[in-house]
């Protein structure tokens, strides 16, 4: 009897920031780690090089991530955070400018009086004569990955203190939105209107942001003195400070507000109509649902994913099986190897790709092979080196697996280093989906 012809079904899974520089011994946390099953899927795979991240823009995870969901930046890019506001439900007008609100934690300098962090909540006192906000550390841009609902506390704290004509706005952990709304600013403060009216026009024009503002997991353990946002954020995020710091319900590491990822209304294409396939996304944080239903895709939540090394992995596995009943494309977004690679934790980003070989991969592909003819896509937005605990442009290592296709095609590893041996690069990073879904 003829084998009846399986339903093709698309996936991509995404190991945020997995990518690295290789150490003294040239060694990296993807040759290091233990992964027996990708390893074994990439000697059948198509293993090469991909530049995600577009040469000239900043290598975020909002450009790298368009263009692996096949968004070219220069054509769609607007800023992050009005990707993250679309996950969380907030309405944009055209003309309205977004930005990204962290809660962070501040230190004093090296000799200051202010205990660990990790030994002392920031929330339960400081002392009597802090220094200067001008000359604080930024101690932890997640503010010890703080807890969503604590944080919503914070930011309920916060929003009598926003400027006027701006709103805040709870998202998830540490991540929050501020939105300027231009029809609310009053004459008094034309000068901020016109301010941000001029950047929003830059920003459109060069994909990157006029005003200075920059993300704070770039400035981990750096004073934040040559790196203070103009007014009136300024103004706000010293108040937070002088809020947070002492407030009687602040019990987390969490001490100011930091802003940055200036951007407005998103516009891309309707996902289904580009490609041809229904999709759905599945990630722990803001910006990937954000992407996601901007692109008219369906954004699934999954309880007690909340983006850290011991996040819900077989919760966002169970439910990318179950989207597979009515969707043909997921793109499944883990954001574990990220964080280690910002923490500059070496030991734990190796745990969380070995995490992604027992916990992901190969119960997925285990499973999604015994219904669909599965083909995917198993890659980093970008590099995040420990070394720098920031994300950088360089290529990066995809494998382009086919379930199909059984007999081995090379002996690499999935590795940096593999992936370069193969002398293969696909120089523009939104075209790789095509690739996948021909």
């Amino acid at each position: 009897m003829e084998k009846k012809k399986q339903k093709t079904k698309y996936l991509i899974v995404l190991g945020d920031g997995m990518a690295d520089h290789a150490d003294a011994n040239g060694q990296t946390p993807l040759s290091l780690a233990k992964k027996p099953f990708i390893d074994e899927l990439c000697f059948k795979s198509e293993l090469a090089l991909v530049q995600t991240v577009p040469i000239g823009m900043a290598p975020g995870s909002d450009t790298a991530n368009l263009s692996v969901m096949g968004y070219d930046p220069k054509v769609y890019y607007t800023g992050r955070s009005p990707l993250e506001a679309a996950s969380i439900g907030v309405k944009l007008n055209n003309g309205d400018v977004t930005f990204r609100m962290n809660l962070v934690s501040l230190r004093e300098e090296a000799g200051g009086t202010v205990p660990p962090l990790q030994e002392t909540p920031v929330g339960a006192g400081l002392p009597d004569r802090p220094q200067e906000y001008e000359n604080l550390i930024m101690h932890d841009y997640s503010a010890g990955e703080i807890e969503t609902a604590e944080a919503k506390k914070l930011v309920e704290i916060l929003k009598p203190y926003a400027p006027e004509g701006f709103e805040l706005f709870a998202g998830t952990s540490y991540r929050h939105c501020m939105v300027f709304r231009q029809c609310t600013m009053s004459d008094k403060n034309s000068n901020n209107n016109s301010k941000l009216s001029s950047s929003n026009s830059q920003l459109n024009k060069d994909n990157n942001c006029a005003l200075n503002l920059t993300p704070p997991h770039d400035i981990t353990d750096k004073p934040i003195t040559h790196h203070l946002p103009p007014e009136p954020f300024l103004s706000f995020i010293k108040k937070s400070y002088e809020v947070l710091k002492n407030h009687p319900d602040n019990k987390t590491k969490a001490n100011s507000a930091w802003i940055w990822g200036m951007g407005t209304k998103p516009l891309l294409t309707d996902f289904s109509k580009k490609f041809g396939v229904k999709g759905a996304v599945i990630s722990e944080v803001d910006l990937i649902k954000g992407i996601g239903l901007s692109a008219n895709m369906t954004s699934i939540d999954v309880d007690v994913a909340d983006g850290s090394l011991h996040t819900n992995y077989e919760g966002m596995v169970e439910a990318t099986i179950k989207a597979f009943d009515t969707h043909d494309f997921v793109y499944l977004h883990i954001e574990a190897p990220d964080e280690m690679g910002h923490k500059g934790d070496k030991d734990g980003k190796i745990l969380s790709i070995e995490f992604l070989n027992d916990r992901v991969v190969k119960p997925l592909v285990e499973s999604l092979t015994k219904n669909y003819h599965l083909k995917m896509l198993f890659l980093p937005d970008h590099a995040t080196p420990l070394k720098l605990k920031t994300h950088t442009d360089e290529p990066v290592p995809y494998m382009l697996y086919d379930s199909n296709s059984v007999s081995m095609k090379h002996s690499l590893p999935y590795t940096e280093l593999g992936a370069k041996e193969s002398g293969v690069l696909v120089s523009k990073g939104h075209e790789l989906i095509v690739k996948l879904l021909k």
